[in-house]
């Protein structure tokens, strides 16, 4: 009976989710009600505020777990001397890091919140959380691969491939999507890796 109760509260999650997505196409957050929202995905009021607060509870919600998603995708792959090494003198052939490839297929299954995210109207303290997690991961993996001591330089550094990186997606969003998630991985991982060749001894 638990599971039955599970999947139906995880189901009527996922209407409601898919609904508001479907309704940020057109109009902006603030403009949404709760009664559009469950006339659009047949579901009653009194069934929304079981699970949320309002509108934006629900936008929270799917903004935690899209960056808990993140944080498991991050923490799944830890680059290593070797691994920089090896990849440095990226071949066309080559495959690219999963973790590029993983983050690329990532935006594609969640495009309408990314699209929204990335927005002139999207939440700039989610991508900055994000970020932050990212820089504390990878500034620490490099001290331990360059053995660089200067902060400020491995700071900068990181604050270039950021920008760099989250261009390279909105460049990406916004002229339709035309490369593959692995042509994307191929281009970031080049970019990335080029970047980091001023550590090398």
């Amino acid at each position: 009976m638990a599971s039955k109760e599970d999947r139906r509260v995880r189901k009527t999650k996922e209407a409601l989710r898919n609904g508001l997505l479907q309704l940020m196409k057109e109009k902006s957050i603030n403009e949404i009600t709760v009664k559009e929202l469950t006339e659009l995905v047949d579901i009653n009021r009194a069934t929304f505020y079981n699970h949320y607060r309002d509108i934006y509870d629900l936008l929270d919600s799917i903004e935690k777990e899209m960056y808990e998603d993140v944080q498991k995708t991050l923490d799944r792959y830890t680059l290593n001397k070797e691994v920089y090494q090896e990849r440095i003198h990226f071949s066309a052939d080559q495959s690219p890091l999963p973790l590029f490839l993983e983050i690329f297929n990532f935006l594609v299954e969640n495009l309408e919140m990314c699209l929204f995210l990335l927005g002139d109207k999207g939440d700039s303290e989610f991508i900055e959380k994000v970020l932050n997690y990212g820089k504390h991961k990878y500034i620490e993996e490099w001290q331990k691969i360059y053995h660089v001591d200067n902060l400020e330089l491995l700071d900068a550094t990181y604050a270039f491939i950021a920008s760099g990186f989250m261009g390279l997606i909105r460049y990406w969003l916004a002229n339709g999507m035309k490369q593959s998630p692995q042509e994307m991985a191929s281009i970031a991982e080049k970019v990335i890796l080029f970047s980091m060749k001023m550590f090398e001894k």
